[in-house]
């Protein structure tokens, strides 16, 4: 039974991984496709520094608001790229928050398939390999204590 329970436990952490890496493998996907998307002239409407409390401590992520016009709609959006992340770190969303003030004019990228999917700075960036790499490690980790759990001799 002791058995049993460990490959249970170490099963959540491969399924958990799995979703995790599909995920980021999807956003990956986009983030590739957004390089190829139609672009439409934009105004950063609101940007500021948004900070995120909770036990574990203070993250900080860059609030960046803008508006654009597709077939005379007029569309408010808030991704600057695929892959953010936020840190504890303020001056990483300051950086973005200074490049993007508002009334600032910026080009901005959307999915032709979803007009409310946008982006100001299209493509792959580093942050776009956090999630699928974050999943994949996930699930090996399960996966190394599923195996120990099926092969050790300590629950034989």
């Amino acid at each position: 039974m002791k058995r049993l329970g460990w490959i249970a436990f170490s099963s959540v952490f491969v399924i958990i991984g799995i979703a995790v890496f599909i995920f980021g493998l999807k956003q990956y996907s986009k983030a590739k496709a957004s390089m190829d998307w139609p672009q439409a002239e934009g105004k950063v409407i609101s940007s500021k520094v948004k900070a995120h409390r909770d036990s574990d401590g203070t993250t900080y992520g860059a609030e960046i608001n803008y508006e654009y016009v597709v077939d005379k709609e007029t569309i408010t959006a808030n991704k600057v790229k695929f892959g953010e992340i936020n840190t504890s770190d303020s001056s990483d969303a300051s950086r973005y928050v200074n490049k993007y003030p508002k009334g600032k004019k910026v080009s901005v990228y959307y999915n032709t398939e979803d007009v409310y999917e946008a982006v100001l700075e299209p493509g792959v960036h580093t942050s776009t390999y956090f999630l699928p790499g974050f999943g994949l490690a996930f699930a090996l980790f399960g996966g190394v204590f599923v195996m120990i759990g099926l092969f050790s001799k300590q629950f034989r």
